[in-house]
């Protein structure tokens, strides 16, 4: 499983101070890292430095990237029955999320 933060980071971040959500809250820091990867494209391969099983290599993972799948997993945690405030779009990240990976992103052509 690919995992760009650790769950130390997440709970530190979303201020969780309780171990009850742990195993829900690998699972989200999985889902959310791997979307991270899928919405930087190719660009995930050299920002990351990924390994053919798509773990990072070497220099840890840029805060950038630490930051917006930790932002992701919060949207996760926040919401986990619902998008209340529409944040989510089939097959988008939150806004915030994707200002941040903006400029790490491989851009589509049309």
């Amino acid at each position: 499983m690919v995992a760009l933060v650790t769950i130390q980071q997440v709970k530190g971040v979303l201020r969780i101070d309780e171990n009850d959500d742990d195993a829900m809250l690998q699972l989200m820091i999985g889902a959310a890292s791997r979307r991270v990867i899928q919405h930087m494209k190719g660009q995930a391969d050299v920002v990351l430095d990924l390994d053919s099983n798509g773990e990072p290599l070497s220099g840890g993972v840029p805060d950038d990237v630490a930051l917006a799948t930790i932002m992701l997993v919060g949207y996760f945690f926040k919401n986990q029955d619902q998008d209340p405030e529409g944040d989510f779009q089939l097959g988008k990240l939150p806004l915030p999320v994707k200002s941040i990976l903006y400029m790490l992103r491989d851009p589509t052509l049309a």
